[in-house]
């Protein structure tokens, strides 16, 4: 959410620019916090929001919940991208070209609590995913979400 955020703010980059209809659309892009009360307070209707804000799970899970892909690779900027990825992709290194220019986005706790609820099923799956190295094999798997499967749902550290 913080990386677009910064895409929608800054219009684009050298190589992407960002739709003018979507920056006119998104309110509240003066501050992170403002932003993500604007998205909070449209929560039921993420779907109609850019492709950037959906959950990322809608795009990997079937109507039943089961994963539709055949591997999970968490993208931790503070592990970097994982030697698994570039080997699959058979890239390396992967060039990062869509770089926004880079400036701080502080995340308030209130803030985070929310990204944390708008996205609780993605942030479930990407603990899945780093607690096995940041690399699963999971094709036609449920991942099992909530404190008795010992994924959190809610409270995760770190924005991804």
């Amino acid at each position: 959410m913080v990386s677009f955020y910064k895409m929608a703010r800054s219009g684009g980059t050298d190589i992407v620019a960002y739709s003018r209809f979507w920056r006119a659309t998104l309110r509240g892009l003066e501050s992170f916090d403002a932003f993500v009360d604007h998205v909070f307070a449209n929560r039921d209707r993420l779907t109609s929001l850019p492709l950037e804000l959906h959950p990322q799970a809608a795009f990997i899970l079937d109507s039943d919940g089961a994963l539709m892909v055949d591997r999970l690779f968490s993208l931790d900027r503070r592990r970097g991208l994982s030697p698994e990825l570039e080997r699959w992709l058979a890239i390396h290194p992967i060039p990062h070209l869509n770089a926004t220019p880079p400036y701080q986005v502080d995340v308030t706790i209130g803030t985070r609590c929310k990204i944390e609820e708008l996205y609780q099923t993605d942030f479930a799956i990407f603990e899945y995913v780093r607690a096995r190295g940041g690399v699963a094999e999971v094709k036609g798997r449920r991942i099992p979400l909530g404190a008795a499967s010992g994924v959190a749902a809610t409270n995760v550290a770190s924005v991804a």
